[in-house]
């Protein structure tokens, strides 16, 4: 049952706020993914990204949920499961930034030895 912003579970209320939606994630991974190479390419890799992080989000509100109605604590159902999805996310959107800088930079050195 929902009310106002909280979703009744079993005798718990669940309260639903701005860091549920992961929408700071995704503010926070945009600049990463945005490359500014194509408006299509970049486009649809933003896509992909929002898409992305949205499942993982969706998969972690349900198994929090899911935990929290069989009686595990808080701080198994939702904080450790917030921390196993959040941190990993933010490492692999700096990592495929790296590797992406780094191609960019191996790629211009190439043609820079090649025209000269």
């Amino acid at each position: 049952m929902r009310i106002d912003n909280r979703i009744l579970v079993g005798s718990n209320a669940i309260r639903i706020g701005s860091m549920c939606t992961y929408i700071p994630l995704i503010l926070i991974g945009l600049p990463f993914v945005w490359r500014g190479d194509r408006l299509v390419r970049d486009t649809l890799r933003i896509f992909f990204f929002v898409i992305v992080v949205c499942v993982a989000n969706a998969v972690r509100l349900y198994l929090t949920i899911t935990w929290r109605a069989k009686g595990i604590s808080w701080k198994y159902a939702h904080d450790l499961i917030n921390h196993l999805t959040y941190g990993p996310i933010v490492v692999l959107i700096v990592l495929l930034w790296l590797r992406a800088m780094r191609r960019r930079y191996v790629d211009k050195l190439q043609e820079e030895n090649q025209g000269g």
